[in-house]
């Protein structure tokens, strides 16, 4: 398997594939607006691209955005795409007949190689996306309510986690949570 990171030019001439692959597999799971903020993601907000193999491959672009495709035997098995370190999307879709194997913590280990750091949100009945957070050495941070009921966990990469003994959810509702990172780390 080999992990790509999308270059401006390559994202554009592939954003199209990109996001039906995404509305194909990712079995209505990600939110509308990760989605959304994916297809009218600016190419010049990308970091610099090509095989992913070391830390430093951020070039001059800002660090926090990148689109990263899985590619096995030339086909397209997985994405992962962030923005603003997960602050507007982070969202992974792997291809059905390619789960289980690895690919979506692969492509989470790349996004926070390459954006440097991340935050992602998870519904906490997503067992297997939450697995693949811990997988890739994120940690739950944070948990919250949607207005419509839905449980929310928030994962973050060792960076922001290790940075913070505490963070503060605002919910749909106003409601305002703090949860502290020893009492998340007994219950994850």
């Amino acid at each position: 398997m080999k992990l790509i990171s999308l270059s401006a030019n390559q994202f554009v001439l592939r954003r199209s594939r990109l996001m039906s692959f995404i509305r194909r597999y990712g079995d209505g799971r990600l939110t509308p607006q990760g989605v959304a903020a994916l297809a009218e993601l600016s190419p010049a907000a990308l970091t610099v691209p090509g095989p992913l193999s070391g830390a430093g491959s951020r070039g001059s672009a800002p660090p926090g955005t990148a689109v990263i495709v899985a590619l096995q035997e030339g086909r397209w098995i997985g994405i992962a795409a962030a923005i603003d370190g997960g602050q507007r999307a982070c969202v992974v879709v792997v291809h059905p007949q390619a789960r289980s194997e690895g690919v979506g913590r692969m492509l989470m280990s790349a996004l926070v190689e390459q954006c440097g750091s991340l935050i992602c949100q998870v519904a906490a009945d997503n067992n297997a996306s939450a697995a693949m957070c811990r997988h890739a050495g994120m940690q739950p941070i944070a948990s919250f309510s949607k207005e419509n009921g839905q449980e929310i966990i928030r994962f973050a990469s060792p960076l922001i986690a290790a940075g913070s003994t505490a963070a503060t959810v605002h919910t749909a509702a106003g409601e305002v949570r703090a949860w502290r990172k020893q009492s998340l780390h007994s219950a994850y």
